[in-house]
């Protein structure tokens, strides 16, 4: 896989769009970015960038679609699969509150959490009002 750091050329132009989390290129990138904070051993990363269930990370455009990807796993996490329920994904709010015994979901963030928070509630069914703020 070669060494892995910052000095590597990397064109991420030349990458093909798409799933991007299945593009080498891409993968290699995170890998570095990864590798800058983490600085776990170049075996590890060499073979994480292999395997294509594995990711070390997402690139979005900004901050609305990072907080939609953040919160939409978190939501995913906390009301996901258990032995006889399949998911928030395939079964809806509804259902997965419904299944774990819960009145509602919240999203909790500080007063300094971006203003899409509330427009995300509501894109994952919890709706603008299941946001609590912590004025700090």
């Amino acid at each position: 896989m070669g060494t892995w750091g910052f000095d590597r050329q990397i064109e991420p132009k030349s990458c093909e769009t798409g799933r991007i989390a299945r593009v080498p290129c891409w993968k290699e990138i995170l890998a570095s970015l990864h590798k800058a904070v983490y600085g776990w051993s170049d075996d590890f990363y060499g073979t994480q960038a292999q395997i294509d269930s594995s990711t070390l990370g997402v690139m979005t455009s900004g901050a609305t679609t990072s907080n939609i990807s953040g919160l939409s796993i978190a939501r995913n996490l906390a009301l996901g699969p258990s032995a006889d329920f399949v998911g928030i994904e395939k079964e809806g709010v509804a259902a997965a509150l419904a299944h774990y015994r819960f009145q509602k979901a919240v999203i909790i963030c500080s007063s300094f959490a971006h203003y899409s928070f509330h427009k995300t509630a509501g894109i994952l069914g919890l709706g603008e009002r299941g946001v609590i703020v912590a004025w700090i």
